[in-house]
């Protein structure tokens, strides 16, 4: 037995149906990826030489620019993270009341 806090939630994926599991299943495997490659992103500004990435437009405001750069990236993770936790909690619905 065991005990918890069982609660109702309205959750909106705005701009997305979904006919099957499998639709569901390929929208979580593609923000997977997305973050995946934005997680790269991310360790390439890390390990870079700014030199080597900067264009030379930006060369005076080092600093801003890669700071604007890193702030996307992180901003897309987080909105990624939060449309998959969405998705993820629609599939758990999704079988439970397609039975």
């Amino acid at each position: 037995m065991s005990w918890g806090t069982d609660f109702t939630t309205d959750i909106f994926l705005s701009h997305l149906t979904f006919e099957t599991i499998s639709e569901i299943d390929d929208k979580i495997k593609e923000i997977e990826n997305d973050i995946a490659d934005n997680m790269a992103k991310l360790k390439m500004w890390a390990a870079s030489n700014p030199s080597d990435i900067i264009p030379n437009d930006y060369n005076d405001d080092i600093i801003s620019y890669i700071s604007s750069e890193i702030n996307i990236i992180i901003e897309s993770i987080l909105d990624d993270n939060i449309s998959l936790y969405k998705i993820k909690l629609y599939r758990e619905y999704f079988i439970k009341n397609n039975k």
